[in-house]
């Protein structure tokens, strides 16, 4: 039997909360919401060989902030987690959780790289544009003032703690 790569496709952005049906947009009610739509996320996590965040992710912050909780109820579990841009190929056989968009799961990282930090079990999977960022937000460096790339992504994953694939291609 080998492993299948599932989707569930339970995180909602702040355009699917305002259409929820009784929605009035108080703070408590999107922590409501929130907390509902994680814990609906965790109960698949016991099930779950390796969570993966992203591509799809998108850059709602409603979403971003559900996905932290998420993520740092993976991390209580010690288990293993991806977060992708665009090179999910890399991470065949293994289940996904994900909403349908055309952003990048790394843009969480960028804004708030605490996310992942120190946590080991934790692989980054940028693309060039995402490791440019990455190294802009979390080592202050220019990508054009990078020499070598190879150091450069080791640095990061020491930074972080983790591992790192990188797709150099432009």
């Amino acid at each position: 039997m080998s492993p299948e790569m599932i989707v569930y496709p339970i995180l909602k952005d702040t355009k699917d909360i305002k259409e929820m049906p009784n929605y009035n947009g108080s703070p408590e009610q999107l922590n409501q919401i929130r907390e509902s739509i994680v814990q609906e996320v965790v109960g698949h996590l016991s099930r779950t060989g390796v969570l993966i965040v992203g591509p799809g992710l998108g850059r709602d912050e409603f979403t971003l902030a559900t996905t932290k909780d998420v993520i740092q109820h993976a991390k209580q579990r010690k288990l293993p987690i991806i977060i992708d841009g665009v090179r999910i190929k890399l991470c065949i056989k293994v289940i996904k959780i994900l909403r349908h968009s055309l952003q990048d799961g790394l843009y969480l990282v960028t804004q708030d790289p605490d996310v992942v930090k120190g946590y080991k079990d934790a692989i980054l999977t940028p693309n060039f544009a995402e490791y440019s960022r990455l190294c802009a937000r979390m080592l202050q460096i220019d990508i054009k003032d990078i020499t070598d790339h190879a150091a450069t992504v080791k640095q990061l994953a020491n930074e972080y703690g983790g591992e790192m694939s990188v797709n150099y291609h432009t």
